[in-house]
């Protein structure tokens, strides 16, 4: 199980919408004054997730939460955002050159099947999102709000 941590944001009769911001791991990085990507991850906000948790528990808009999703869901959305375009670049790379074209028509099928690959990814994950179960871990007592650590 993943667990992060979120932000009560709508309480539902059949449970609450969440939001959590996606961080990188640059802030807690002692060189992301002199890296690239910790002066990139500076640069651009964390990207916030909105999600709904199914729960009965009386929760109240602000609180913070622990939510939890199954693991092997995060790796088979994995496998698919990543490996899929990846298949169909090489696949089309290999049917463009078994048809005897050059490097500019091979360069242009394993492309042209990627973006197609991607698409069908994006349409098999949006039917999954329905089926990925997010679940309340705990309820977080004012107290335990973490605290931030930034290197400065």
């Amino acid at each position: 199980m993943l667990t992060e941590q979120a932000i009560v944001e709508q309480v539902t009769d059949s449970g609450v919408w969440v939001s959590t911001r996606t961080l990188t791991t640059c802030s807690s990085c002692q060189q992301q004054n002199n890296c690239a990507t910790g002066v990139i991850a500076k640069a651009l906000p964390g990207r916030q997730q909105r999600l709904f948790v199914p729960t009965e528990k009386l929760l109240l808009t602000g609180q913070q939460v622990e939510i939890a999703i199954e693991s092997d869901a995060v790796l088979q959305s994995s496998l698919l955002v990543y490996g899929m375009p990846l298949l169909g670049f090489f696949i089309g790379l290999l049917a463009a050159a078994a048809a005897g074209g050059n490097e500019g028509w091979q360069v242009f099928g394993g492309l042209t099947l990627a973006v197609l690959a991607a698409a069908v990814v994006w349409y098999l994950e949006r039917q999954r999102q329905d089926r990925l179960t997010v679940t309340l871990v705990r309820v977080m007592l004012p107290a335990e709000h973490p605290v931030s650590r930034h290197c400065e």
